[in-house]
């Protein structure tokens, strides 16, 4: 059965939010969006920097992108994966945590966090891949792809729109 929701980490809403290009990609997906409290913080933290990440935060609150919250159980799961893996942040602890239990995919380019998700049989979406799919169906151009990429390689002079 396809997925109805996916999440995505905050490096993924970062480097599309960068490009501007957070409403086409929204789009493309084809699935529902959601956001944890804890992945908007990190954003939040970096909007004085970037102020293009608050289009991630005015997603959140038009709600384009859907805000969930940790149940019990997955809050156990974020704590016993916290402690399993150290190098991990919360952030992603909790994202593994919410994947695992809903069965939603995750789309990221964190090597150390792919890893951890695929031996927990979590799904994991490469950012690549995902653009490559917009590309194809229209919703981002070839600049909207390339920007996007640029950032996630460490990019940081701003792109002119």
């Amino acid at each position: 059965m396809k997925p109805v929701c996916l999440l995505a980490d905050a490096m993924v809403w970062n480097y599309v939010a960068k490009a501007g290009c957070l409403g086409r990609f929204l789009e493309s997906l084809r699935v529902t969006a959601k956001i944890l409290p804890l992945v908007a913080g990190q954003l939040e933290k970096a909007v004085s920097s970037w102020p293009e990440l608050s289009s991630v935060l005015q997603a959140i609150k038009a709600k384009q992108i859907e805000c969930y919250e940790l149940s019990d159980e997955e809050h156990v799961l974020l704590m016993r994966l916290l402690d399993q893996h150290p190098g991990l942040g919360e952030a992603d602890c909790a994202l593994l945590a919410v994947a695992s239990t809903q069965g939603w995919p995750l789309v990221t380019c964190d090597v150390a966090l792919k890893k951890v998700a695929r031996r927990l049989k979590i799904e994991c979406i490469e950012l690549t891949d995902v653009l490559d799919r917009a590309l194809r169906s229209g919703s981002l151009t070839e600049a909207d792809t390339q920007w996007v990429m640029y950032y996630s390689q460490g990019g940081q002079e701003r792109r002119n729109r």
